[in-house]
């Protein structure tokens, strides 16, 4: 059976996507969270060749009133944050990095 796996991503390859989409998830003025507090930590998929990252996002009180579809699937109905498909972005391999959660 397949283990569900964890990554961040450096934020240099997210600051590199932004400059072409604006739509990637990052705010330049809070550059500091997602070095330090908020690494970039999601899921990886792979759809034909390509591998697509989708971050996780933590849980929000707005987010009880989403329901799960195409683009969002809540985490124990949204208690551990979301899977925001929506939010997705290419990823090579080399972009990647394991993160195991039990090491924090």
């Amino acid at each position: 059976m397949n283990k569900l796996k964890l990554y961040r991503i450096d934020i240099n390859y997210i600051k590199f996507l932004y400059r072409f989409d604006k739509r990637v998830q990052y705010n330049e003025q809070r550059e500091d969270e997602y070095t330090k507090r908020r690494v970039y930590l999601g899921i990886v998929l792979q759809v034909s060749d390509y591998n697509y990252f989708v971050p996780l996002e933590h849980p929000r009180p707005a987010h009880q009133n989403i329901k799960n579809n195409i683009f969002i699937f809540k985490i124990h109905k949204g208690k551990y944050g979301m899977l925001g498909f929506n939010n997705m972005i290419p990823v090579n391999d080399a972009e990647l990095i394991n993160f195991d959660i039990r090491n924090i």
